[in-house]
Order: structure tokens, then sequence, then C-alpha cells
């Protein structure tokens, strides 16, 4: 008769949940950086009314930047995106049990959580680890940004992801990696509602009144419809927070940015880049995925959480 495996204590399962969560995520920014480039292209580009923008959908963006600037270009901003996800995923989705079970106490597998707790959970984290995961972000956008202007001016093109942190420290400070912290706050709570408490919440109406299995599919419908929702209400806050990352110096902060796309540019602005934002987002199926393949080779840990 074999032995019963030996169960993590908490601390050990945060740890593996964490990485999980981390590695998972790194995977799915470096399938994805192509779209992301098209989605911040397709943002940060300002179209006054009645002007013909050169960018129009997500695949047209990125054709055009692929025979104007060459495929590389398509994956500029990849390795501070990969240090963004890195950080960011392992608190975001392998904190979240471990804060919900803090608000509420363990939960039985199976059991019913409160959509209310989950969206508390989901919130916290998501402040929690943009504190963490700004500055990649920050350098993550600028590098695209940068690679944009280099189309003309090519001195602008940055070396490598440390010769924008470097540029970023000398010429803004500390500060400089904080810049558009607040919408990218608001975002991220927004996408952690959308994608992890929705995703759960969907989840178990799938699983109590269809005939669905917990399978892939399961996942995958789930996923996608979680990245709709989370895509729906977070998009205004990421429009105003790539336009504040790309360009240090051209607003004076949230509320000025958010006025002068609303003034030039009217309210659907702010859903620019949805297709390929929603695109992005939706990786949550394969981040779900990966996570329940990597959790599934720990005898200890059953899944990761009741999301997967």
């Amino acid at each position: 008769m074999s032995a019963t495996p030996k169960k993590d204590s908490p601390s050990v399962y945060l740890a593996k949940n964490m990485l999980f969560s981390a590695v998972a995520a790194s995977v799915a920014e470096c399938c994805t950086i192509p779209i992301d480039a098209s989605k911040v292209r397709l943002q940060t580009q300002q179209t006054p009314k009645g002007s013909v923008p050169k960018y129009t959908n997500m695949l047209q963006t990125i054709f055009k930047i692929a025979s104007e600037e060459g495929v590389g270009k398509l994956y500029a901003g990849l390795t501070p995106g990969v240090h963004r996800q890195f950080v960011n995923c392992s608190i975001r989705f392998g904190c979240y049990e471990s804060v919900r079970d803090a608000i509420q106490g363990p939960s039985a597998p199976g059991s019913s959580v409160p959509f209310f707790t989950k969206v508390a959970a989901s919130a916290t984290t998501g402040i929690i680890a943009i504190c963490f995961a700004n500055p990649f972000d920050v350098a993550k956008v600028r590098t695209q940004s940068l690679t944009q202007m280099a189309a003309e001016k090519p001195e602008l093109m940055p070396k490598g992801a440390m010769d924008v942190y470097r540029s970023i420290y000398i010429n803004e400070g500390i500060a400089g990696f904080y810049r558009g912290v607040q919408p990218n706050m608001i975002r991220n709570v927004m996408v952690n509602v959308g994608e992890m408490a929705t995703y759960d919440q969907i989840k178990e109406m799938f699983l109590k009144f269809t005939s669905i299995p917990d399978s892939i599919l399961l996942h995958f419908l789930c996923g996608t419809t979680a990245g709709f929702f989370a895509t729906l209400i977070a998009s205004p806050a990421d429009v105003v927070k790539s336009r504040l990352m790309a360009s240090p110096d051209e607003f004076k902060g949230i509320g000025d940015c958010a006025m002068r796309t609303l003034q030039n540019e009217g309210p659907l602005a702010f859903y620019k880049g949805f297709v390929p934002n929603f695109t992005v987002l939706v990786h949550g199926p394969v981040y779900f995925s990966s996570s329940e393949s990597s959790s599934a080779t720990n005898t200890s840990t059953s899944e990761l959480d009741y999301l997967l």
C-alpha cells in the first residue's frame, strides 16, 4: 500500500502557486507580444475626430509593423514584458487563493465561495501586484513607443531592456517607473475581477447547470467569457495607462489624459485596441491550462485554486 503524499505547508503551497503562475504567464507573454504591440500602437495613436488613422485594426497593424519596420519590431519590449508578467501574475494569480482564504477561511474542494469574496481577493491581489510590476510595464510600453519613433529616428531605438531601465531612471528618476500607476491599478483591479472572480463564478455555473465536464473545453469557454468581461471594463483605464507610459511629457496626469482623449477623439477612443486587448487577456485559458499541467506534477497540489 503506497504512502499518502505529504501535504505542503501553506508557505510552500503559496510559493509553488506563485512560481507556476509566473512561469505560465511568462510563456503566454512570449506568445502574445506581437498582439500586444498592435494594441499599444492602436491605443497610443491619437486621431482627432474626422482624421484618418494610420492603424485601423489588429491584423492591419501587425502586418504594417512587419512590412514597414520588420518582423522583429513586433517583439520589441518582450524582455520587460516577461519581467512584468513574471512579477504581476505571480502575485495576481499565485496569491489569489491565499488572500481569498484569509478573507473567509479555507474552503473545501467543491464548495461554493461567495462572489464578493472573490471580488475582494481579486482586487487586493491586483493592487498589490501592480505596485511591484508597474516599473516593468512602463519599460515595456516605452520600448514599444520608442520602437515606433525609431522608424524615423533610428538613434532612438533602445539597445535593450537595461538601456530602457537606465534611461527612465536617469531622465525621470524613480517616479518615472510609476508613471501611469493610478490607471494601471484601476486596470489591474478590473482585469483581476473580470478574469479571476468572473472565471471562477462562470465555471461554477457551467458545472452546476450544464453537462460540460471539468475539462480543457470548459477552461477555454470560461476563460474566453471572463476575458471579454475583463476587456470591457478595463479598456478605458488601459488606454489612459498606455498613453501616460508612452509619453512622459505629454500629459499632466490621469485626469488630463482622460479629458483630452475624450474631448479630441470621443468616448470610443477609450476602446481603441479592444480586439488585441481581448485577445491578449484571453491568454487566460493558456495560463489556466498551463497552470493546471504544472500543478498536476505536484502530488500535494490538486489544483491552483478552484479556478482550474
